[in-house]
């Protein structure tokens, strides 16, 4: 069986036809473009009323860009600390700016962080630290309910994340501990894949959850994924708890070649789409919750409902694993039939 052949096999097995239509996304307005050559991996977006807050994904120290309307840089946000890996931006209480050292692409830390930063005495940023209940994570997305309690959501390549809630509210006083503090599992959501084009991994790039976002005026939350943007009506604090037991619209975003960040305008529905790579592009879309106002829109159940991994989500593993299998028995055969037999 030839290299073509297997992948024509396992591209009609697993339903993905070799020039499949682009579905209808919404269509996004460019805003600036950020030229700051030291912002290269977009990961976690703020929107202000009067510019934008940026931090990169990963770094040797803690960066937060404060960019004017026109995407220039007006200052910049310092602290002396080395993070593993930061992945999203979120606005806590008192205007501190909770910078999340989340990431975990080989499920291999014992804790994750955020690093609490004043951006008027960036001097004064503090560290907190969380512990997942069942074991590491990676993961690139943050909230921060009302309560003052965080909600982390898993990246996870099967389309299942897990959605974390810290027991207490962050402790925001200085000098508060940084040991390690437990978070719970609320329960888990499933990303099921979408044809949506764009990212940097073709049809899993639209199970991947890369950002996070809530509305100034806690009415609305979103979680994007390289290919598509998820929205879900809030009507209670609990963000966690309206993730896995309520349904969302899901929004086809303009391709990306990685998109990461998302964020609310502070007085709108719109959201702010930013991403990876050099001078980047910063794009605003108007969303809403009511499904057919907006392009290609419709609503999915996320949630309770996907406490174990569905069939869609095993189904492409299974089917790679026989191919695999049925190529090494056909190229065992073809091995013996080729050996010389005894008198040749």
């Amino acid at each position: 069986m030839t290299m073509s052949l297997i992948a024509a096999t396992a591209g009609t097995l697993l339903g993905v036809p070799a020039a499949a239509a682009a579905p209808a996304y919404a269509a996004g307005t460019d805003v600036c473009t950020v030229t700051d050559s030291r912002i290269v991996e977009g990961s976690g977006l703020l929107v202000r009323p009067d510019g934008y807050d940026i931090i990169n994904d990963s770094g040797d120290q803690v960066e937060v860009f404060h960019l004017d309307q026109e995407c220039q840089t007006t200052a910049v946000s310092v602290v002396a600390i080395d993070p593993r890996d930061t992945e999203d931006l979120a606005r806590g209480p008192n205007g501190l700016l909770y910078v999340a050292d989340i990431g975990d692409n080989n499920a291999v830390r014992d804790s994750v962080a955020l690093e609490l930063v004043d951006p008027a005495d960036p001097s004064l940023a503090q560290i907190r630290r969380f512990r997942y209940p069942d074991g590491a994570h990676d993961a690139e997305s943050l909230f921060v309910q009302s309560d003052g309690r965080i909600v982390i959501v898993t990246k996870s390549l099967t389309g299942l994340s897990g959605v974390y809630r810290s027991s207490e509210p962050v402790d925001i006083a200085p000098g508060a501990t940084d040991m390690p503090q437990p978070l719970d599992k609320v329960g888990d959501l499933r990303i099921d894949k979408t044809d949506t084009p764009g990212g940097p991994v073709g049809w899993l790039g639209s199970r991947l959850v890369t950002g996070a976002a809530a509305s100034a005026d806690d009415t609305l939350i979103a979680l994007r994924t390289y290919t598509d943007a998820y929205i879900w009506d809030l009507d209670s604090p609990d963000i966690a708890g309206t993730l896995v037991g309520k349904k969302a619209t899901v929004i086809p975003l303009p391709p990306s070649p990685q998109g990461e960040a998302i964020a609310f305008a502070p007085q709108t529905n719109d959201i702010y789409l930013f991403g990876e790579g050099q001078n980047a592009t910063l794009s605003v879309l108007p969303v809403t919750t009511t499904p057919g106002d907006a392009v290609a829109s419709r609503q999915v159940a996320v949630g309770d409902d996907a406490r174990v991994p569905a069939r869609n989500d095993v189904l492409p593993y299974v089917v790679i694993g026989a191919i695999l299998l049925a190529c090494a028995g056909v190229l065992l055969v073809a091995i013996r039939l080729r050996k010389p037999r005894h008198g040749d």
